[in-house]
């Protein structure tokens, strides 16, 4: 079985590195074509740049160069948010939010389908020894069942989830 480890984005092309999972630990390499087509899943690691009090620029300006109309964000990263902020109990962070996040960009739901990804992933991650927080798989469940591709600053976590296409948009 192959699962993809993580991908970089280029004009023309999609580079996936992967990983033969079993005891060879083969890796490698595919080009795709990059469909502007398939939508971008912002993790909540890039999702919250705008409210941070020192935004990754590069990130930024991924987001800005894939454009709001090509990112979704999943329920769960919005929970995220939302949890930050009603912890932090600071007026002017909500209204940052909503001046700059909220509504912004189209919100994929954690359906049944995402639900029965995400309980496959978990229990493969368990058997493997290698605990992924549940708000991490939910997100990656999300953009599985959804066709799309996590861009996220969590490339370690993220790259060990296997068959997910995903970019670090940190770099």
């Amino acid at each position: 079985m192959i699962g993809l480890r993580g991908s970089r984005r280029t004009p023309r092309a999609m580079t996936l590195t992967f990983r033969k999972f079993g005891s060879s630990g083969t890796a490698g390499s595919i080009t795709l074509s990059n469909n502007k087509n398939v939508p971008t899943l912002l993790d909540t690691s890039i999702f919250s740049q705008p409210l941070r009090r020192k935004p990754l620029a590069v990130a930024l300006r991924r987001w800005q160069a894939v454009g709001d109309g090509q990112c979704v964000v999943a329920a769960v990263t919005i929970g995220e948010i939302e949890w930050g902020l009603h912890y932090e109990n600071n007026p002017l962070r909500w209204k940052k939010y909503a001046a700059l996040l909220e509504n912004r960009l189209e919100v994929l739901p954690t359906t049944q389908v995402v639900w029965s990804v995400f309980s496959r992933m978990k229990a493969r991650q368990r058997r493997l020894g290698e605990t992924i927080s549940d708000l991490d798989l939910l997100i990656a469940a999300t953009a599985k069942a959804n066709g799309v591709v996590v861009a996220t600053l969590n490339s370690n976590d993220f790259s060990r989830i296997e068959g997910l296409a995903w970019e670090n948009w940190g770099r």
